[in-house]
Parts: structure tokens; sequence; C-alpha cells
């Protein structure tokens, strides 16, 4: 491990809280996603290749007579079950040569570059659950202002909370929607663009792009519709790799999680279709 590599286990531990401390940051800067899905983490517990996220119906409150008893409900609880299937695994290795005549410090620029790709794995895994568990709107085609007020009613007429909903384009849709006069309004735009992605809102809409979005595919989604579970936050290792050189490295970062979606044949939607999530219909 790292101390037999540097010789001195107090630098070796001290290198390996910093090597940590830089991915988590890497992964919190580069994820736009997910803040923006409830993340069910606290139940992945060890030993578990599953985990349940608990669901339940809703009330609905009734206009009691006066003097009149009131009914009470019994409100159902189940679960959903979200399979911790993804195991993202990226290793490198560090020549000694390139390490010293580098300028810069080579093992930390290679642990936050692969903090970025595993903050990009996640975001590619939410994005192709919105695809499997997304229910599509009536129209098909690039999006337009008419598709996305289509897009917004249906999640309406399912009780979807604005407050928490988010537009999810690709960049193709990102550059249409700048071209759409009710967008750029600075009216309707809000404000501008920030690095969490967030390139404006329409009509209480968050609109967000991703690379991770493919060509002319675009989502409107509630933030309690759709979650991942980690049940091993990213970790790094390493060990010597002295066919390289004499103090040359082979480092690992790898995490175990899973995704779910929420709210499937509720409200109208289809068996195996959330509620809250609309996609587009091409």
């Amino acid at each position: 491990m790292a101390d037999a590599i540097h010789g001195n286990t107090e630098v070796g531990a001290t290198k390996a809280d910093l090597i940590a401390a830089v991915v988590q940051r890497e992964l919190i800067e580069a994820s736009k996603l997910a803040g923006r899905v409830t993340d069910w983490s606290f139940l992945a517990q060890p030993g578990l290749k599953t985990i349940e996220v608990p669901k339940a119906g809703s009330f609905t409150a009734v206009d009691r007579v006066e003097g009149a008893v009131g009914d009470a409900t019994v409100l159902t609880f189940s679960n959903d079950v979200m399979a911790l299937d993804y195991n993202g695994y990226i290793a490198w290795i560090v020549d000694y040569m390139s390490a010293v005549q580098s300028r810069v410090d080579v093992q930390m620029d290679l642990a936050a570059r692969a903090a970025r790709a595993h903050a990009f794995s996640l975001e590619t895994q939410i994005v192709a659950r919105l695809e499997s568990a997304g229910g599509a709107t009536t129209t098909a085609g690039v999006i337009t202002y008419a598709i996305c007020l289509q897009m917004r009613k249906i999640f309406l007429d399912r009780e979807g909370n604005l407050g928490q909903a988010t537009l999810l384009v690709g960049t193709d849709s990102e550059a249409l929607l700048l071209n759409i006069d009710e967008f750029k309004r600075a009216e309707i735009y809000g404000s501008a663009v920030i690095p969490s992605g967030v390139i404006g809102r329409i009509h209480g809409m968050d609109v967000v792009v991703s690379t991770k979005v493919a060509a002319d595919r675009f989502y409107l989604f509630d933030k309690d519709a759709i979650g991942f579970g980690m049940q091993a936050a990213p970790s790094y290792s390493e060990q010597g790799a002295n066919e390289y050189g004499s103090k040359a490295v082979r480092a690992v970062l790898d995490q175990i999680f899973g995704t779910w979606a929420g709210f499937l044949g509720q409200k109208g939607a289809a068996a195996g279709v959330s509620a809250l999530i609309i996609k587009d219909n091409n």
C-alpha cells in the first residue's frame, strides 16, 4: 500500500486523506444530477445486495359534518426494491518517471480525473433509469415550447411538485431552447447560467443540461420519483507497481451503487412507468 511505497506511515496516511478529499470534491462538483434526485444511501447497509425504498399511499381530506364521527384512514406502507448492482471500477498506473518529471502531482491529478469519471458514471445510470421508467408525451419531435407545456400539464395533473421538478435536456435540446423567444426572455429565463448546469427556468421548472442525455431525448421529473443508493462511496487504494519503476504505483478508485424509480403504475401511468417521470416521444 501507500505506506510501503513512501516509506513513512504518517506521510502515506496523509497522502491518502488528501486524495480522498480531492475525490469527494470532484464528485460533488462534477455531478449535475446527484443533488436533483433522492439519495437513499443511508439504507444501503453492508451485506445487502438490494435496499427497500419505503413508499406509502396518501391521505384525502373530507368535509366532516358537525356532530358526525369522522372516518379514520389506514395508510398502507410498502417497499420498492433497488438493486445495488453497479460496481464502478477505474484502475491506472502512475509511472515513476512520469511522476518524477511532471510539474504537477500526478497521483492527485489522476485521482481527480477518475473521480469525475465516476460522477459521470452515476449521471449516466440516472439518465438510463429516467429513460426506462419514463412515460412518453403524446407529441414526437425535437423539444419545443408546446412540448414543454404538454409535459408540464401531465406532470401537474399527476400532482407533481414543481418546486422540485427538473427538465433535463441534452446539448442539442439546449441549443433549441435557447432559440425559443419564451425561454430567452428575462422574465421567463430567470438567472444567468450557473456551474450546476441549470441554464434557466421555464414556468417554474428548472432546466438542466447534461452531456449524458442522448440527442432528441429530454425528461421532466420530480425529485421524489428517481433516486440512487451508494452502498460503497468511491474508495481509493494503491499498491506498488515496480515493473514501471521503483516507486511506481497501481491505483484503484471504485464504488458500488444502484438507481431506482418510484410511483410506478400510479395516477394513470402504465405498469412499470413512473407517474412523475415524463419523457420525449422519440
